[in-house]
């Protein structure tokens, strides 16, 4: 394209058109472009900074919390198995408590059904040895007897023999003391009480010397 040209007069000072002048071709410039991504090209390294930052921030806080969890978890996972652990041990407490009183039970019913079928024996043995035709009469044992028996810190004490007397010994003293310590025969007070004594005592050493 060309430009128009004016140009004033030296005297009047109006202009007036010369022409068109040709505008040279004009070599063509060239342009420096600076390529940068869309990240930076939108954020500034400062706010990519903060942002990284706080990122980081954020996800050192998530696995603070899921390390805090998962210890909540292992927490509680360890007072379950513990409370499963103490009720399997007080169970079986209880079952061991509960065997004891059973197997208690169990003896002392048989210690007494022992004792009764001894006492009963017992009782026959004095009434047949004083119904024997021949036999010198034993007096009924007096209240000083009755509180010996029951005062005798051992079996042995009860029959009055010495320990480790022969089962022939034991046997003859305690026949005597039936005897006289018979409930039908003697009437002093705790008659009773002394002759079951006097028969357990003779279970115990029968026992010990067999």
């Amino acid at each position: 394209m060309g430009a128009t040209v004016w140009q004033r007069d030296g005297q009047g000072g109006k202009t007036f058109k010369t022409g068109i002048q040709q505008n040279p071709q004009r070599p063509g410039k060239r342009k420096l472009v600076w390529k940068r991504d869309d990240q930076q090209a939108h954020n500034p390294p400062e706010a990519t900074t903060r942002e990284q930052l706080e990122r980081a921030e954020a996800e050192r806080k998530v696995r603070a919390a899921q390390e805090e969890l998962e210890a909540l978890r292992r927490g509680i996972a360890e007072r379950e198995q513990r409370l499963a652990r103490e009720q399997r041990e007080a169970a079986a407490w209880e079952a061991g408590q509960r065997w004891q009183r059973d197997d208690m039970a169990r003896r002392k019913s048989r210690l007494e059904a022992g004792f009764a079928e001894a006492f009963k024996q017992a009782k026959q043995t004095a009434a047949a040895d004083m119904a024997k035709p021949g036999r010198a009469p034993v007096s009924a044992a007096d209240t000083a007897e009755v509180a010996r028996v029951l005062a005798a810190r051992d079996d042995y004490e009860v029959l009055g023999v010495q320990p480790g007397a022969s089962s022939a010994a034991a046997r003859r003293r305690y026949r005597e003391m039936a005897v006289a310590l018979h409930p039908d025969k003697c009437r002093v007070p705790k008659a009773k009480d002394a002759f079951q004594r006097l028969v357990r005592a003779y279970q115990e050493v029968t026992k010990s010397v067999a």
